[in-house]
């Protein structure tokens, strides 16, 4: 396992698509025609020397946070050289796999293909298999689902949609339950920890700030504490900016708030 001094030396190229050497597969539309050496400055400060100090969370915790952000915003230059640094630095290829496959609820199936894609070549890259473990879709996935939802959201969801007309009524809620929780948080490979900080990022990330609430209760039911959800958002600042991580900032200092005795 490579230290985390490597990350911090790095991080810079790796989130900001700084590299001098451009995949392939991005060099059509993405290379920049010219490399502003001031503002190259001021990023690699500010990410290696400001943001990459600060030492609260885990290695794996650091990089699916960063690389559900990038993948939701599809920044996939960027992508696979994070995917490549987190694989450097001993993090599991289940944990990255799974990370992108959870944002298939959020983004849509094209965009997390496209990460998937992305993904893949930042594994042949490195040198590392794609694990496939070919598991197969249960065939009570709703129960499976409901199982893991209920008892961190309960009946939030369906409660939401009950005054809608039949059968979306019913069927808006069945399908969340199924797609998110039966499909992809029942599966292996990951921590139900990590996929839910993985998904508060993809949240903060797409500003989706009323869904963005249900998921801070979520975290913290599932033992993610505040100073995880805070140290997620600060290290992927380079990445979703500062109003979509204020917004998420203050959704966690509420929902703190509303859950202390």
């Amino acid at each position: 396992m490579r230290t985390f001094s490597l990350l911090a030396t790095t991080a810079f190229t790796v989130l900001m698509g700084c590299s001098s050497i451009t995949p392939k597969h991005h060099q059509q539309g993405h290379k920049m025609p010219y490399s502003d050496s001031d503002f190259n400055s001021i990023k690699r400060q500010f990410i290696s020397q400001d943001i990459d100090t600060i030492d609260v969370l885990s290695n794996t915790q650091k990089h699916i946070s960063r690389i559900a952000a990038l993948a939701t915003q599809q920044a996939l230059p960027q992508l696979e050289q994070e995917i490549m640094t987190a694989l450097n630095n001993g993090v599991a290829p289940t944990d990255i796999k799974e990370t992108l496959y959870i944002t298939a609820p959020f983004i849509g199936f094209p965009k997390t293909e496209n990460s998937l894609a992305t993904a893949y070549l930042a594994f042949k890259k490195v040198g590392v298999e794609w694990p496939v473990d070919q598991q197969e879709r249960a065939s009570d996935r709703y129960e499976k689902g409901l199982a893991i939802q209920f008892p961190i959201y309960g009946n939030a969801i369906k409660d939401a949609y009950a005054d809608y007309p039949q059968p979306y009524n019913e069927k808006i809620p069945t399908l969340l339950t199924e797609l998110l929780f039966g499909d992809i948080y029942s599966r292996s490979g990951t921590s139900l920890q990590n996929r839910e900080l993985a998904v508060f990022i993809i949240l903060a990330s797409l500003g989706a700030d009323r869904q963005l609430a249900s998921h801070v209760r979520g975290n913290l039911k599932v033992g993610n504490s505040k100073q995880v959800l805070v140290g997620a958002l600060v290290h992927c600042l380079p990445i979703i900016g500062f109003p979509a991580m204020f917004n998420a900032l203050d959704d966690v200092q509420r929902e703190e708030i509303a859950a202390s005795p």
